[in-house]
């Protein structure tokens, strides 16, 4: 997602937060890693580590409700993120599942995204991940916001 989307996004929603209970970091998949890895480093404002997620040459995707596509530069993505010390950032994992085969793998994520301890946006990633030199990457990244009222996301998608 560009920097100037995600602000976007980030002051556009003004919800109570919520303390979701299946915390990201919970989860010991070896492929889900660098997912922890990205979203511990946006928490951490760690462009190096929200970088190192990720594949050379992967691609970061924002699926608009239009049906269009918006790149994002990972690059200056991870620097935005790492610029913006006084904002606290934390992609909350509600649900999620994992399609594995061999060296490859497909993470699908519902998520709720907090900005400053608020409610900014949720909704779903497609995570595709790949092993390479016995390390799982993201490869590909498309996410998608919910265009609705993201306490009845939460309902909807938290497990019961």
């Amino acid at each position: 997602m560009s920097f100037l989307f995600a602000l976007a996004l980030f002051t556009s929603v003004e919800l109570a937060s919520n303390d979701l209970t299946a915390e990201a970091s919970t989860n010991a998949e070896p492929q889900y890693q660098p997912v922890q890895q990205l979203f511990d480093g946006m928490r951490e404002h760690n462009a190096e580590k929200i970088a190192n997620a990720f594949v050379k040459g992967a691609t970061l995707v924002r699926a608009k409700q239009t049906g269009q596509l918006k790149d994002t530069n990972i690059s200056m993505f991870a620097s935005s993120i790492a610029k913006r010390k006084k904002d606290y950032m934390d992609e909350q994992i509600i649900d999620y599942r994992i399609e594995n085969f061999g060296n490859m793998a497909n993470i699908w994520t519902y998520f709720v995204f907090y900005f400053n301890g608020n409610i900014s946006h949720c909704g779903v990633n497609s995570i595709h991940v790949i092993q390479q030199d016995n390390d799982w990457k993201i490869a590909h990244l498309m996410d998608s916001a919910y265009q609705g009222n993201c306490e009845d996301f939460i309902e909807q998608y938290l497990p019961k």
